[in-house]
């Protein structure tokens, strides 16, 4: 059995909700900010709702636990959330004034600010600056994630790609290895190309 807590992200799912099913409550990602009653369990802010009263109640049923969403990519690097952002956190660590006013404006002093947010401040918008992004990083909120080298020609030497040998598609197709994860990237020159990574 799934276990939720205060802080968690989630997924909701898109239905619609309560007693007479009137009510619709759009899907989306969003942070339990706290219990509801028996009935309800979790009360969750989504990432959609600006104003911080904003929740919606869910049954335990109507939510997916995220555990991918520690990690988020900007302008091509991946950064990896090592404590909670909040508010509260954010003035222990002496952040700018007109930094803690937004998030408290927006976000209030709910228990999480989700990265994506966090990393999306720091490199969007007027109030965008590389030095913001660096000291998430300098006070340990997030890090870089480092990829392991990889070598394309080792790669398709071991199988990275392989012809496929059964199934309907068999005499037109080839298939990924699933000893990467692959993503399709746009280069500099505007093409897409497939980018093996390792897995964790």
């Amino acid at each position: 059995m799934k276990t939720f807590k205060v802080g968690d992200r989630v997924r909701v799912k898109d239905e619609c909700v309560g007693k007479e099913y009137r009510y619709p409550k759009d899907g989306g990602n969003g942070t339990i900010i706290g219990r509801e009653s028996v009935e309800l369990d979790w009360r969750v802010h989504l990432d959609k709702q600006r104003d911080r009263n904003d929740w919606w109640s869910y049954r335990e049923s109507e939510l997916i636990l995220l555990e991918d969403t520690m990690e988020c990519t900007v302008n091509g690097v991946t950064y990896r959330q090592l404590r909670n952002i909040a508010v509260t956190s954010l003035i222990l660590a002496g952040a700018r004034d007109n930094d803690i006013d937004f998030f408290a404006r927006v976000y209030g002093y709910l228990p999480t600010i989700p990265i994506n947010v966090a990393l999306e401040y720091c490199t969007k918008g007027p109030h965008a600056c590389n030095e913001k992004l660096q000291w998430l990083v300098d006070q340990g909120f997030v890090e870089v994630v480092e990829e392991r080298k990889i070598d394309i020609d080792q790669i398709l030497r071991i199988g990275g790609i392989q012809k496929r040998g059964s199934g309907n598609l068999a005499s037109k197709s080839a298939y990924l290895s699933r000893t990467f994860s692959w993503s399709i990237e746009i280069d500099d020159k505007g093409v897409q190309c497939l980018v093996p990574k390792h897995k964790r």
